[in-house]
């Protein structure tokens, strides 16, 4: 990515990068409540948000996805 290798970071960095939204017919929260109700999910999560953060890529690289699953199957 070009934006990690001009951002002037020094260092060792993990960063998540993923689309704003699951490719799932299922809600995101669904499976979440089912098979591990009590993992606590962000209030702006979404109707079909990734269940993946990527806010640390944006904050420090200036990720943002520019294409998500839903749009790209359309």
């Amino acid at each position: 990515m070009l934006a990690a290798l001009r951002s002037g970071l020094t260092g060792c960095h993990a960063l998540n990068v993923a689309a704003p939204d699951s490719a799932s017919d299922v809600p995101t929260a669904e499976p979440f409540a089912r098979y591990h109700p009590t993992t606590e999910l962000g209030a702006g999560l979404g109707t079909f948000g990734s269940a993946v953060d990527s806010s640390t890529a944006r904050e420090l690289i200036g990720f943002t996805a520019e294409q998500g699953w839903r749009a790209a199957s359309t």
